[in-house]
């Protein structure tokens, strides 16, 4: 379930059974290619930095930093990428 007050990032994967809800009427910010496993679920007015990683069933009630991946119930960080990398394995150029 996705609500429509949610706002998602380009190059988004979101995976079957996850949610994106509202609290308080307020709805989750995903970043951009920022990745969704099986089950995972986001609520309320919070921001998934772009880059970062929801674990499978995991249950995000707090914002996420960039790049950073999170598990479990509550969510919590178990480790943060420090390079980004877009889809194909190819770094962003630099100018």
């Amino acid at each position: 379930m996705i609500s429509g007050k949610a706002r998602i990032g380009s190059g988004a994967t979101i995976h079957p059974g996850t949610c994106l809800g509202e609290h308080y009427g307020q709805a989750p910010t995903l970043g951009n290619n920022v990745s969704m496993a099986p089950g995972a679920k986001a609520y309320g007015p919070i921001v998934i930095g772009d880059g970062a990683t929801l674990g499978a069933n995991s249950v995000v009630t707090s914002h996420v930093e960039a790049g950073t991946t999170v598990v479990g119930a509550p969510a919590r960080p178990i480790g943060v990428r420090t390079r980004h990398v877009v889809r194909g394995g190819v770094p962003p150029h630099s100018t």
